[in-house]
């Protein structure tokens, strides 16, 4: 009896080594490779390389580092195991594999996304579809930006931190070709969309005029405002555009107004600066009913708001060109700042 004791502890023993054994063995023929030579793998080496020196990088998934990979030879036996710290520790990792290794990724990886999201990821096919994806974005929104133009007209709009040089002018597609147009000048050239480092981007490069080329042929930073607004920066200037389907009216382009002279004082003619109110709202692209405008003869006074014009109250110029300033008051933010505008009295057919 006790000899049966032990061959039955003995049996119990044997078949929880050979259970033990087996799990072992069935963990090791299971990895889930990455083949050096497979798409997956050239996406990762897009994904750890610099972007400041591979045009091809992607960089709208960020792996969260340390991470632990496994490195497998032509007959996927286990020849390797690294533990990678950091996008150029990992590219260095991966330029050197022969092209009949594999690699496995220790799972679970942790990464973020363009948005600061971040995501868990647990297997192959999961780490694929996640950087299609964000790939998939960045190009959808290249498209939507690159197609902008064939849409419609997009205006030039007030900034608050730039000079507004160019108020009012207007890039827009001709025959397949984009012009940019501002008062008399014409300028053709070309509107491309790029994702830098995640960030979309607008390459503006014109020929026309010298000082045209200056201001405007550069690499802008692009942030999409809404549907009907953009901002394009390139750390030192601004430009705020506006999208127009219809054609918008040709006397709101600009902070520079004409009025018509009076035919019995030629030069001279009767301003009521209320009418110059829905320009100055369209053309800053404020809410009437959230903003108020106040008009002044100096900026002093519009800084310290003394001494404002009755905008109702009709009144003769007094020279060809009168300078006014526009207190323009923010309603819900309790802010101000303050634009110069210009009414000319000219001669009209």
């Amino acid at each position: 009896m006790k000899n049966l004791k032990k061959i039955i502890i003995l049996f119990i023993t044997a078949l929880s080594i050979v259970s033990c054994t087996y799990e072992d063995y069935d963990d090791s023929i299971s990895k889930d490779l990455i083949a050096v030579d497979s798409e997956l793998y050239e996406l990762l080496t897009d994904v750890a390389s610099d972007p400041e020196t591979d045009e091809d990088t992607i960089s709208c998934i960020q792996v969260i580092y340390p991470i632990n990979i496994f490195t497998y030879d032509s007959n996927d036996i286990e020849i390797a195991n690294t533990f990678i710290i950091g996008n150029q520790a990992f590219r260095d990792f991966l330029d050197v594999l022969p092209s009949t290794n594999s690699i496995s990724i220790s799972y679970p990886i942790a990464a973020t996304l363009t948005d600061g999201s971040s995501i868990d990821i647990t297997t192959n096919e999961q780490l694929k579809e996640s950087i299609d994806n964000c790939i998939e974005e960045e190009l959808e929104l290249i498209r939507y930006c690159q197609g902008l133009l064939d849409e419609c007209v997009w205006e030039v709009g007030y900034s608050k931190t730039s000079s507004n040089d160019y108020l009012g002018g207007s890039f827009f597609v001709d025959n397949g070709v984009m012009n940019f147009s501002y008062y008399s000048e014409t300028a053709t050239g070309s509107w491309t969309s790029i994702m830098i480092e995640s960030q979309l981007h607008v390459n503006i490069s014109l020929n026309g005029d010298v000082d045209t080329e200056t201001q405007l042929n550069r690499n802008w930073k692009a942030e999409i405002l809404d549907s009907d607004s953009m901002r394009l920066t390139d750390g030192l200037d601004e430009l705020i555009i506006h999208k127009y389907c219809n054609v918008p009216n040709d006397d709101c382009y600009d902070f520079n107004f004409t009025a018509c002279e009076d035919v019995a004082t030629p030069g001279f003619t009767e301003l009521t600066l209320s009418e110059y109110d829905n320009c100055i709202y369209e053309i800053l692209q404020e809410d009437d009913n959230l903003i108020d405008i106040t008009y002044y003869s100096s900026e002093a006074d519009a800084d310290m708001e003394t001494n404002p014009i009755d905008s109702t109250v009709p009144f003769m110029n007094s020279i060809e060109t009168e300078i006014f300033y526009v207190r323009v008051y923010d309603t819900v933010e309790n802010t101000f700042y303050v634009v110069e505008i210009s009414v000319t009295v000219e001669t009209c057919p």
